[in-house]
């Protein structure tokens, strides 16, 4: 059976229910109640304030809402702030117990200025003790005491902790930071009293401390202020704050009152990992620390290395306090030698070793860095590490030089009686030390290869050479006449084929080291050039040639030959007549190394005109001339000059058949 209606109103406020009672004959007798109508009742549970930040619980009394005796109810209540004002936070709550009208539940608040409808009521603070602090919580009943629905109000008061602030997380010493006091219980004071300490930060000790005076930002303000200026070495006052020189220093600020209890909790471990959250009353609040920042220190060690790997160490004391941060991203950027581009670059992870000391560490592993990219990593490269620092604001700079083998040079040939000028480049040696000189021997050999003199000389870092060039420099007369006093002649004849300069490299790309680098100069000896012109089957030398026929020309080199150089040599052909001029480039090769001979050839055609650089000489007169021209890798140049001859022929008057008998007339021309 049902009841016509469920809820029954009364007049008797102490009539609660109406029993209805039905004889069952094999059930017995059943018993059903109709409910009084209530007014739903709204209440805090166990306080009389809410400290936002903390869960907002309520509980709402409303027999009526009870609709099943056998299962817990539900019913929605509303949460406005001064941020969620249009759309309140919902709160579905929970009948705590069966058949019983009490539901509980709760809500998150938070301080935030955006309304999120996210189950998190954002509150903001109140600007002046004469904003209302409190927040509006609706229940709309169905059915009141009186039988009509309506809305039930409860209007439930809500605080902020006390909050100190430091205007900056990181600080420059000499700056001027900005404390900040948020306070809604000391609004009839015009001005509070805060103390600003100068903290080691490993320690934690005091280091230097003074008290500021804040001031309200408006009458009747929950907000406060006021300046303190960082000084280093300096005296600490009203406005001054001593931070030192040392490192790892941080700043923070406490406020106490009597009126400001505030929970401050810490979770404790013990030696086995198990952890407990520790709360406590207490009536000073501590603003977050601001750390006075400082550059920070990169090294790379080793810093010559080969191409293998190497340890990069960061510390930086301002990245280490930024929570989230425990690894760093260093950029790492590959250089060859002499050139200030770079030409590959790539980056470094870098992990936190020491959250006291802001420590970070890495090691590269050149070959996996460089895995799949095109850059490719020799000797005397260097590789540069770089960090930005953000405050202050500097990049931070180390290097690592790669071992590279020394380098030394001077001229392929030379003339006796000359200077000859010696180099040496050695990046390792101007690194590992401030070198400014280095020793070099230099030695004379004859063509059978027997020592005939020997001196050691000086070089000198020139002034444009930087760190990474290294380069040194000088010079040794070469000279026919023996000089055993002076270290900067070195004995050399006509019978002297080469001179040689050694230098210890110290420092080696690869084992081993203390390695000898050897530069070789060969004496100018001259060469001898020659010509000789086929044409019909013979052959005409003696500085002759004719107008046709192959020019041949051939040139004996000894300095090629000693210093088994063999650079194509180029003559320069120039005819010269009555008829005009041709010139022409005779490209010779080396034929005979062990006699350092070089040949090449030209074609004469008499009768084709001029066209320069045809790869043809044109046509001759009896009283044209050939010069040939080249020079030699000593510079020194030749030349050779050849007349023009006709190749005889026989004439005959008539090609009329002769007689038997008769006289036949032969004539024969030879210029």
């Amino acid at each position: 059976f049902t009841l016509s209606t469920f809820i029954l109103n009364s007049v008797d406020q102490s009539q609660l229910t109406i029993g209805v009672q039905y004889v069952d004959l094999s059930m017995g007798t059943l018993t059903r109640l109709a409910r009084k109508a209530t007014t739903g009742d709204i209440s805090l549970l166990d306080i009389s304030a809410i400290t936002i930040g903390n869960p907002l619980h309520l509980m709402v009394a409303d027999w009526d809402a009870n609709k099943d005796p056998y299962t817990a109810d539900t019913i929605t209540v509303f949460v406005a702030s001064n941020v969620e004002q249009s759309a309140p936070e919902p709160l579905i709550m929970l009948e705590n117990d069966l058949d019983s009208g009490v539901f509980t539940g709760f809500l998150n608040t938070s301080e935030g200025s955006q309304a999120k409808q996210d189950q998190v009521l954002q509150v903001s603070l109140p600007l002046s003790c004469a904003e209302t602090a409190a927040l509006q919580v609706t229940y709309q009943d169905k059915i009141k005491v009186d039988g009509n629905q309506g809305t039930i109000s409860k209007s439930i008061p809500y605080t902020f902790d006390s909050r100190v602030s430091i205007s900056s997380f990181l600080a420059l010493e000499n700056d001027t930071l900005t404390v900040t006091l948020r306070d809604m219980k000391q609004t009839s004071e015009p001005r509070l009293n805060v103390s600003v300490k100068a903290l080691h930060n490993a320690s934690g000790t005091v280091f230097s401390e003074t008290i500021l005076e804040l001031a309200a930002t408006s009458s009747c303000s929950t907000t406060y202020t006021g300046s303190i200026s960082l000084c280093v070495d300096c005296s600490s006052d009203v406005q001054r704050l001593n931070v030192g020189k040392a490192h790892l220093r941080k700043i923070v600020a406490s406020f106490t009152d009597s009126l400001n209890s505030v929970k401050v909790c810490q979770e404790d471990c013990d030696t086995l990992g198990a952890c407990a959250l520790r709360c406590t009353n207490s009536d000073t609040v501590e603003s977050p620390a601001s750390y006075v920042s400082e550059r920070g220190t990169l090294t790379t060690e080793p810093f010559m290395a080969k191409v293998d790997n190497f340890n990069i160490t960061l510390q930086d004391v301002d990245a280490d306090k930024i929570p989230s941060v425990r690894s760093l991203v260093l950029q790492l950027s590959y250089f060859h030698y002499g050139f200030y581009q770079s030409f590959c670059d790539t980056t470094a992870q870098l992990q936190e070793s020491d959250s006291v000391l802001g420590i970070f560490n890495a090691l590269v592993d050149i070959r996996s860095n460089l895995a799949g990219s095109t850059c490719k990593l020799s000797s005397r490269d260097r590789i540069q590490v770089s960090y930005n620092d953000y405050i202050p604001a500097a990049q931070v700079v180390d290097l690592v030089y790669l071992y590279c083998n020394a380098i030394i040079t001077q001229r392929q040939t030379v003339n006796l009686n000359s200077m000859l000028g010696i180099t040496v480049q050695d990046c390792d040696m101007d690194i590992t030390a401030n070198v400014d000189a280095i020793e070099v021997v230099v030695r004379s050999f004859d063509r059978q290869q027997t020592l005939m003199d020997s001196k050691t000389i000086i070089l000198y870092e020139t002034s444009s050479s930087s760190a990474l060039q290294a380069t040194f420099t000088g010079a040794i007369l070469l000279s026919d006449v023996y000089n055993a006093s002076s270290n900067n002649v070195l004995f050399a004849s006509n019978e002297t084929e080469s001179i040689t300069s050694s230098y210890v490299d110290l420092l080696t790309s690869s084992p081993p080291s203390n390695v000898s680098r050897v530069a070789r100069t060969f004496i100018c000896t001259g060469l001898s050039m020659n010509a000789a012109n086929v044409v019909g089957g013979r052959t005409i030398v003696n500085e002759q040639f004719s107008s046709s026929g192959l020019l041949n020309i051939a040139i004996t080199d000894l300095t090629a030959r000693a210093s088994q150089i063999f650079n194509p040599r180029v003559v320069q052909a120039r005819l010269e007549g009555a008829l005009g001029t041709d010139m022409e480039l005779v490209y010779l090769q080396e034929s005979d190394a062990a006699q350092g001979t070089f040949t090449g050839s030209i074609v004469l055609s008499a009768g084709v005109p001029f066209a320069h650089y045809d790869h043809v000489l044109g046509p001759a007169h009896p009283s044209d001339r050939l010069f040939l021209t080249t020079a030699d890798e000593c510079d020194g140049v030749h030349n050779l000059s050849l007349s023009c001859i006709q190749i005889g022929q026989i004439v005959a008057p008539s090609f009329a058949p002769v007689a038997p008998g008769s006289e036949l007339t032969v004539v024969v021309v030879d210029a």
